[in-house]
């Protein structure tokens, strides 16, 4: 499989037992329950996204968006698919279709430790911008929070 042939596109109530079953394989020790799920698929202000490759959902990411500004609360794709470029393909879509509806301004906040990630992020116009101390449990330890766009507004 290739970047090539992932498609990204806006998930759907259809995709809660992907993006639950996801949760759990990706963030073992700190996946978001059933109801927070079910409540970003519905909320006015959610905004989630699944990539497909082959058919195959691979990967997802759940964003609240107060336009212009937007905030990643999970990003994911599964381990088989990792080092493929399929997580920077996700980001970029996602930040395409939030800019082209006036979003400006996006914040994320990831483990200090997560270096593959901070550094996909960073390729991707991220700037690292505080940090949250004692944020994650499992082990405790610090968020790095890093924003893209507009700095300073």
């Amino acid at each position: 499989m290739n970047p090539e042939a992932c498609y990204i596109r806006e998930a759907t109530i259809a995709d809660f037992a992907f993006i639950l079953q996801a949760e759990q394989v990706c963030f073992p020790l700190d996946s978001w329950q059933e109801e927070a799920i079910a409540s970003q698929l519905t909320s006015a202000i959610g905004r989630s996204f699944v990539a497909e490759c082959d058919g195959v959902c691979v990967g997802y990411a759940l964003v609240q968006m107060i336009s212009p500004e937007w905030d990643i609360l999970r990003i994911a794709i599964l381990p088989s698919h990792r080092q493929q470029g399929r997580g920077k393909q996700l980001l970029l879509a996602v930040h395409n279709k939030l800019l082209a509806e006036g979003g400006t301004k996006g914040y994320l906040e990831v483990r200090a430790s997560n270096h593959a990630a901070i550094s996909l992020y960073t390729s991707c116009g991220y700037t690292p911008c505080g940090t949250r101390k004692q944020y994650y449990h499992h082990p405790t330890e610090d968020a790095c929070l890093l924003s893209f766009g507009e700095r300073g507004q």
